[in-house]
């Protein structure tokens, strides 16, 4: 027998797409009226009411049967009288041969769902399914439950949240207050990494108290967010290490292990060159922007410029554009170079005053030596009071020659010709007094000889003298030269 239909579908849970969310106090059935006649128009139970067995069930296709297209069925024993009756779906029992692999809550995922109504009619015989199936749609209100317009203060706890299910696209910028938040209730898998910008943080919205202990780490921020301390228009780190250029920095600022002659600019303008440090192989490396450029060190931020190093490699101490490899300035000073600087007033060193070069002592004590090697023998030496000694570190008169051989002579020569030890005028101490009497000094002169057919030729001779003789000799030239000889 042919039924007719006309029923009321109302969908009293609103929330029924929230599938795994039960709550008890959600009622997730939907309510049903249907009115049931016959093919002549008669209702059914129209003088007394009669039950029978009513089969629900919703699909996915307004025709198609296949199993596949059947996503929930149930069925119930429903009273009708006159033709009408009221269910709700939901409440049911399951149909034989048929399984469920979707609760009822868990069918409104999809935008198409029809529902199917078959009437049992008393008989033995198969019932139809009446015809056409009703396309269940929405009500007017219910297009509002796409958006969620707000939620109460702390309704939203982590077991409602899937770990990770909250990213930035589903926070709208500024969205989310502190007082949106229980306090301590957001943990660290709450949050996806890089879920959280700084465009999805209201200013001043997120308290302490908002944040479990640990639970934002450096993992969970986006790249717009650091992990650095603010204070009014700084910011800084406490602990740890940063690297530019290098993930495990191992000092509190690297820039990594790869070579470049700039590492860190100091003074960067773009193309046109920069100030900087960098490193290539065995080498550290401070350049300037170019030749012409300088190196200054002062003596305060603001201050005088009291070492320069020139881009052509000069350096002036006091000196601010040296015009020699090594400069200590024009001021005048009694020490302008120490070689040795005992830090307390005393120096060994080079000074300059008014046309004077001046080479100092630390007192009159000490000594100016000179060595014929690094670590040689000292075979000068001028002492602090003034006297000199060659062959001798400690002359005993204003200059000591002296010789660890036998023979100490003193030359005087002036020569055009000929060899020094022969020529001129020689002073030497004897290695043996004369036969006769108390040893003497024997002192030989040797004139250089002339040089022209006008100038007389000297002899040359050799004068024994008592200790307080004084000869006055005659050179070649005519010129005369006093020598005082002391025993």
């Amino acid at each position: 027998m042919k039924r007719h239909l006309r029923a009321a579908l109302v969908l009293l849970v609103a929330a029924l797409p929230l599938a795994g969310f039960a709550q008890s106090a959600v009622p997730l059935q939907i309510s049903y009226q249907g009115r049931v006649t016959d093919a002549s128009g008669t209702p059914l139970g129209a003088t007394t009411p009669v039950n029978r067995t009513v089969t629900f069930r919703i699909w996915d296709h307004a025709t198609a049967a296949a199993a596949s297209n059947r996503l929930y069925s149930e069925q119930q024993t429903v009273t009708i009288a006159n033709g009408e009756f009221s269910v709700l779906v939901g409440t049911g029992t399951a149909v034989a041969g048929e399984t469920n692999t979707l609760t009822l809550d868990a069918v409104f995922t999809g935008a198409v769902r029809f529902l199917g109504v078959t009437v049992d009619d008393g008989t033995a015989a198969v019932d139809p399914e009446i015809s056409p199936r009703q396309q269940i749609v929405t009500a007017a209100y219910a297009f509002r439950s796409k958006v969620a317009e707000s939620v109460l203060p702390a309704a939203i706890t982590t077991a409602m949240l899937a770990n990770n299910a909250v990213t930035s696209v589903q926070v709208a910028d500024s969205a989310i207050g502190s007082s949106k938040i229980a306090d301590l209730s957001i943990i660290s898998n709450d949050i996806a990494d890089g879920a959280v910008t700084s465009a999805k943080i209201l200013d001043g919205t997120i308290a302490t108290a908002d944040l479990a202990n640990g639970s934002v780490t450096a993992a969970k921020l986006g790249s717009d967010v650091g992990a650095w301390t603010t204070s009014g228009g700084n910011v800084y780190r406490t602990t740890g290490n940063v690297g530019v250029g290098t993930t495990v920095p191992t000092a509190l600022i690297s820039a990594g292990g790869t070579l470049g002659n700039s590492k860190i600019a100091v003074y960067d303008d773009g193309a046109n060159g920069r100030f900087g440090l960098g490193a290539q192989g065995s080498q550290f490396r401070l350049h300037l922007n170019q030749s012409s450029d300088r190196f200054s060190f002062f003596n305060a931020q603001a201050g005088t410029e009291i070492v320069t190093f020139l881009g052509n490699g000069n350096v002036g101490i006091g000196a601010p554009a040296p015009l020699f490899p090594l400069s200590f300035g024009g001021s005048l000073a009694n020490t302008k170079l120490a070689i040795w600087d005992n830090g307390a007033g005393g120096a060994y060193g080079i000074g300059i005053q008014s046309s004077q070069l001046r080479f100092h002592l630390d007192s009159s004590s000490a000594r100016f030596s000179f060595l014929n090697g690094a670590a040689g023998t000292e075979v000068v030496t001028i002492t602090g009071a003034g006297a000199i000694g060659v062959g001798t570190a400690g002359p005993a008169g204003l200059l000591h020659l002296h010789s660890a051989s036998t023979d100490s002579r003193m030359y005087f020569t002036n020569q055009l010709t000929g060899s020094a030890n022969t020529d001129g005028l020689t002073v030497e101490q004897m290695a043996a007094a004369p036969s006769s009497g108390t040893p003497r000094l024997q002192r030989s002169v040797s004139p250089r000889p002339a040089s022209s057919g006008s100038e007389s030729k000297a002899t040359a001779a050799s004068v024994s003298t008592p200790p307080t003789e004084i000869a006055r000799l005659a050179t070649s030239c005519g010129a005369q030269m006093p020598v005082t000889f002391f025993g």
